[in-house]
């Protein structure tokens, strides 16, 4: 029984990292001595309550129910309890496997003190359903959200979005998995699934000295220097010798990470990239590290039958301005036993994934920057705070239109910057001075995106089509200190040049009929599918034109 090995100078393995080493500020958190002693936990399947089947339109809608409530985990032994707080009482909450095309509804009951707001991150959701920061959930409330699960195939998650307080609350443990499903294109690709298809859940946090969380609503940095996946420090994880695919989610408050498998002597096992926050890429993309910042979600394909070694490790260098903060490098552990079942190690991935609906620039192309910065002791977009209601609408944008926009950064910090509704191409990055990258890494050039990495002193330039619906969405950056602390802004995907809309009661996401109601101790499931799928099926959310 060994401590985590605590690193402070580390080498990334892309050129993602200052120029200049800043002194290492140290560790706050205990010393974990249980590493490797506990296996990988795996979030449980989320089932539907009921269904209903719209005999007009075809289409079936699944109704669900998760709730928001608080619990207590030992995480370090010979400490105390940490105090969660968590969809259904577990971090991470359940996953949610979805057929694409068939429709969701989510009753999301809130139990605790704090209120809440639900973001599903990578649905194109309607406005209303999309988790606004202000559309919140108070203590003893429900909202219902309806999605319509009809992208391409994809690893969404579902997290807090409430105004000020989603740092605390993602950090208490409200996130979870979400993925859409291709039956035909996953046979096609014969890519693993079902045991050998596994998300993880990558967070790094901060830990106080008697083993809760600590109290993190105060403005500052939140990079973490504890790692856990799905919930458990230092997992390993039992393997065969075969591949596997495994889904990775940045959900740290704060910390971007540059990933690596390793065995004991230091040597990188490659791996192929396959999938991106907006589903299959173009084409694989082989690589020995992958960098992913908060909220970004990679899937990769790991071949545990090309290595002769009996254990791996994934691991984490330092990246960005993270660097200053001290680290555990050592992630979780793989085990290898022999596969006793034939292995897919003897096929071949696929090289060519799928087709790419790219943004066509079919108007006069418009080009707007904005500047991710820090306005006195606020951080900001293009100078403006999202905190003021009169300044935080910042873009109309026409509906339909294809728009490139600059995302520009500043120097010492980065900023994973998150665009509602849409999936967008990454197009350029350029270095505004000598810690940026003047490059797209090879698997940022195969995939459509939602979060774009932009680094210290860097610009990111990316292409996205403003639809398929109008209305009010938000774009932000996703270390949620920065989110909390202002760096949130609003657009405007309608003709209407104003903010008051005509054409459709979806396109406010404060609309009155869809904010949250008392929740009166019990669901009726006879009048859920009677009565309010009846009712969603049938409103036409997620018809074109609408």
């Amino acid at each position: 029984m060994r401590p985590i090995q605590i690193f402070s100078t580390l080498v990334a393995l892309l050129s993602v990292v200052s120029a200049q080493q800043p002194s290492v500020i140290p560790r706050k958190s205990p010393v974990y001595t249980e590493e490797f002693q506990h296996t990988l936990p795996i979030p449980p399947v989320k089932r539907p309550l009921t269904t209903y089947h719209n005999k007009k339109t075809g289409k079936v809608v699944d109704f669900y129910e998760i709730r928001i409530k608080s619990f207590k985990k030992n995480i370090f032994k010979g400490l105390g309890d940490a105090n969660f707080v968590g969809y259904d009482g577990m971090v991470p909450g359940p996953t949610f496997r979805v057929p694409r095309g068939r429709e969701t509804v989510i009753r999301f009951i809130n139990e605790e003190q704090n209120a809440a707001s639900i973001h599903l991150h990578g649905s194109y959701s309607r406005a209303v359903f999309d988790g606004w920061a202000e559309d919140m959930i108070p203590k003893d409330h429900y909202k219902d959200y309806y999605y319509p699960n009809a992208q391409n195939a994809r690893t969404l998650w579902y997290h807090d979005h409430s105004n000020g307080k989603t740092a605390v609350n993602v950090n208490s443990g409200q996130a979870g998995f979400y993925i859409i499903e291709d039956a035909e294109v996953e046979q096609r690709l014969c890519l693993p699934q079902g045991k050998y298809d596994i998300p993880l859940m990558i967070s790094a946090r901060f830990w106080a000295a008697n083993g809760d969380l600590p109290d993190i609503s105060a403005p500052g940095p939140q990079y973490g220097d504890t790692y856990s996946v799905n919930g458990q420090i230092s997992p390993y994880l039992d393997v065969e010798s075969r591949k596997y695919r495994f889904r990775i989610l940045n959900a740290s408050v704060g910390r971007t990470s540059n990933f690596t498998i390793e065995d004991g002597k230091g040597r990188l096992l490659p791996f192929h990239v396959v999938g991106s926050d907006a589903g299959f890429m173009s084409k694989r993309v082989e690589t020995k590290s992958l960098v992913v910042a908060p909220a970004e979600r990679w899937e990769i394909i790991v071949d545990f039958g090309a290595t002769d070694e009996k254990t791996l490790m994934l691991r984490t260098a330092q990246v960005f301005s993270d660097q200053r903060y001290e680290i555990s490098g050592n992630i979780m552990q793989f085990r290898i036993a022999k596969s006793e079942a034939p292995s897919l190690a003897v096929i071949p991935l696929p090289n060519k994934l799928v087709d790419l609906d790219l943004p066509k620039v079919t108007n006069a192309l418009v080009t707007k920057t904005f500047v991710f910065g820090r306005t006195g002791t606020l951080w900001t977009i293009n100078g403006k705070t999202f905190h003021d209601p009169k300044n935080r609408l910042v873009e109309n944008v026409p509906f339909g239109t294809t728009e490139k926009w600059i995302l520009r950064g500043g120097a010492g910090w980065s900023h994973p910057v998150h665009i509602h509704l849409v999936d967008f191409q990454i197009i350029k990055r350029v270095a505004l001075g000598p810690t940026g990258r003047d490059y797209l890494t090879e698997y940022e050039r195969f995939a459509m995106k939602d979060i774009a990495a932009v680094g210290s002193e860097e610009e990111v330039h990316i292409l996205a089509k403003y639809a398929p619906w109008d209305g009010l969405y938000m774009f932000h950056c996703h270390n949620l200190a920065h989110e909390d602390d202002n760096m949130m802004a609003a657009f405007n995907v309608t003709n209407i040049k104003t903010m008051g809309y005509k054409d459709s009661k979806f396109s406010d996401p404060m609309t009155a009929e869809f904010r949250a109601k008392p929740y009166k101790g019990t669901t009726d499931l006879v009048e859920v599918k009677s009565a309010v799928l009846e009712r969603y099926s049938n409103m036409g959310a997620y018809e074109k034109n609408n």
